[in-house]
């Protein structure tokens, strides 16, 4: 390509931005795009404004594992949790994808059950020539073009022996190519974890347990250790705990209804006929476990205020205490003390998400100028998330609950406000929706 000293005026009109900019957009920029651009602005009186804007293209890298789990040295206990960990480097920054294989090509990890990726995007580094000026509305559309190592954590939770039959690959990729790492997992069944804990006596009365045909249970946790568990390590035990006891729950019901010995009835075989998909029923599981979380650590807290009662003691003939009507149920009586970030940590390792991770509307700028996005996000520049699924109501008032935790107004039948009983939430929209009459009546008010 020959350059000349000809001027080459380009007017190009696009769409504006809500901030009243507009984009000039290359598609597929070669060498022949460098140079300089200048953006002029004139009104029907003649007056016009200009600026220029350089542009130098950046030499693409091709993507590069730089850390990666061991390829065969991958322990983890069953039924625990378990983080596998990737780093790329590359421009334009790499993209980590999880897959796994087995015995045929490589699948996509299908992630919000017991499979949660999260990544991040960190170390920018990036050399503009000096004579270079770059413009430009958003910090996103500058990085995407700058190498930077991206970090990618799958964590699998709840790891049983079939997660340990197949490879897990880690997939970097960009515009420019691609690379891979594969690893295994070796599953340690929990008994064998404990034997090795506490050592030869241990080990033989679990392989008494082993030979007359008993799965041994979880961990028994003495008193002494849940009273020094705090923060975190507790959130992790009742976790654990809530896991375990709702699979055996899971377990007991799948296998009485498929157990050749029992008398079957209708609704049995109907049940057989409306089993749910594993997707679904991780779906269930992760609500259950939250729920049942929740529930071990209100008896645990219960226990603890109850120790610290006995603990102080009596008070004095001489002092008086106030009458107070209090709930053993309230979160006073159980003094619940959990942050914003346990229960984060409850949500997440429960696999209950809040809601879909929306991303900023300016990563796909020029697609949400032209189209509508298919869940209704960034249909509306100034509230993005206004008409977008998966998005949690806001809550306009407090939420209020029997006993300051997690049980509705009305559910204690012998709870009383101002004297008398609150019917439950249940029994009154039932009421109100069943009821034909009433609603003439309301609706001609």
């Amino acid at each position: 390509m020959v350059l000349s000293q000809i001027t080459v005026y380009i007017l190009f009109f696009l769409h504006p931005t809500p901030s009243g900019n507009q984009i000039l957009e290359i598609v597929e920029s070669h060498d022949y795009h460098e140079g300089t651009y200048t953006c002029v602005l004139s009104n029907k009186h003649g007056q016009y404004m200009s600026a220029d804007a350089t542009l130098r293209l950046i030499e693409p890298i091709k993507p590069r594992i730089t850390d990666a789990p061991p390829a065969d040295n991958n322990r983890v206990v069953e039924h625990s949790d378990m983080e596998l960990r990737c780093s790329a480097y590359g421009r334009p920054r790499p993209r980590i994808s999880w897959l796994w294989q087995e015995e045929t090509l490589p699948l996509h990890l299908v992630t919000g059950g017991r499979y949660i990726v999260r990544s991040v995007a960190s170390g920018v580094q990036t050399t503009v020539p000096a004579d270079a000026t770059i413009y430009s509305t958003n910090s996103m559309i500058l990085a995407s073009a700058e190498a930077a190592e991206t970090e990618s954590i799958l964590l699998i939770r709840n790891v049983t022996q079939a997660d340990a039959h197949g490879r897990y690959i880690c997939y970097a990729s960009n515009r420019i190519g691609s690379a891979r790492v594969s690893t295994v997992i070796r599953v340690i069944p929990r008994h064998e974890a404990m034997a090795a804990e506490k050592g030869t006596e241990m080990s033989h009365s679990v392989e008494a347990e082993s030979s007359s045909g008993h799965t041994p249970g979880p961990r028994y946790t003495s008193p002494e250790e849940l009273q020094a568990l705090q923060g975190d390590e507790l959130v992790r035990h009742v976790i654990d705990k809530a896991r375990v006891r709702i699979e055996a729950a899971i377990r007991k019901t799948a296998e009485r209804l498929r157990d050749p010995t029992r008398r079957r009835s209708s609704s049995d075989v109907a049940s057989l006929f409306r089993q749910p998909s594993q997707a679904a029923l991780e779906l269930a599981k992760a609500a259950e476990v939250y729920e049942a979380a929740i529930d071990e650590v209100t008896s645990i807290l219960r226990q603890r205020n109850e120790q610290s009662l006995k603990i102080e003691g009596s008070p004095d003939p001489g002092d008086t205490m106030p009458d107070i009507d209090r709930d053993p149920q309230s979160r006073e009586a159980l003094g619940v003390k959990l942050s914003a970030d346990q229960l984060a940590i409850i949500s997440q390792l429960s696999g209950c998400q809040q809601s879909s991770n929306i991303d900023p509307c300016s990563r796909q700028l020029c697609f949400h100028l032209r189209y509508r996005s298919i869940d209704g996000s960034c249909n509306n520049f100034n509230h993005p998330r206004w008409g977008a699924a998966l998005t949690p109501f806001r809550r306009l008032l407090a939420p209020q609950y029997e006993n300051g935790i997690n049980t509705p107004i009305g559910w204690s039948p012998t709870r009383l406000y101002f004297g008398y009983p609150k019917p439950s939430a249940r029994l009154v929209s039932r009421e109100l929706l069943g009821n034909a009459t009433l609603q003439v009546k309301i609706a001609n008010r």
